[in-house]
Order: structure tokens, then sequence, then C-alpha cells
């Protein structure tokens, strides 16, 4: 759902004032940003692309260095490869949610509490 952006005459500081981006002076400087990547499952879906479970940790490394509050790992249900860079990243993400996705179904859930049973802040993502 999108949310209109309320306009305002001045930019004299008042609520709905607007900023250099056009967007009100509280849009422009949010209290807290948090990111959600999806580069270690939406990654390999670009033709050519196939990242080796090296690849992956360090990528999952970078993310949390970068401050990412959770990175989807995969989809442990598409493939074992795929099971084990998530259980991967799971055991070495302390500070950083580690999602995995599954569709709705049962056996797709099970896969993800599996691969995501050691990380310290699991996410399920259906």
């Amino acid at each position: 759902m999108a949310r209109k952006i309320p306009q305002s005459r001045s930019s004299q500081g008042k609520p709905g004032a607007s900023s250099s981006s056009g967007l009100p002076s509280s849009a422009a400087k949010p209290a807290v940003l948090e990111i959600y990547d999806t580069t270690l499952r939406d990654g390999e879906q670009t033709p050519g692309v196939h990242l080796s479970y090296e690849q992956k940790m360090d990528i999952a490394r970078d993310l949390a260095a970068m401050g990412v509050k959770t990175i989807e790992a995969g989809f442990p249900a598409s493939s074992p490869g795929d099971m084990e860079a998530i259980k991967g990243v799971s055991r070495i993400m302390r500070d950083c949610e580690v999602a995995a996705l599954a569709r709705c179904k049962r056996s797709d859930v099970d896969a993800v509490i599996e691969a995501v049973s050691n990380a310290a802040h699991p996410v399920i993502h259906i």
C-alpha cells in the first residue's frame, strides 16, 4: 500500500515540510534504517551467477560488517548446497538475523527450521 507524502508550502521546519529531496523532513532523516538483504538468495537468480560456499560466507561477513539487520541466506528446500550454505551462514552470524525462504509447505518450513537452527537470530521468510 502506497502512502501519500504530504506537500508543504514552506520548509520552515514545520511538520510535513519538504527537504531538498522532495520528501517531508521527517522522511528525509529516518530514526532507524533497517536493511533486509537478499543477495545470497536472489543473487544466484541472475543468469550465469553461481556463488560458492566460501563466496557466500564472505558476502555474509561483509553484509554483517556493513550493519545489515537481516541476511536472507537462501531457499533450503531448493538444493542440498543451499541448505549447507544457510547452515554455514547461521553458524557464523551472531549479531544479525539470518532468514531463509519457505513456500507455504510444511516440508519447506521444516527445511528452514533445520537450516537456521544455529542462528543467533533466526527468521523464517514465507
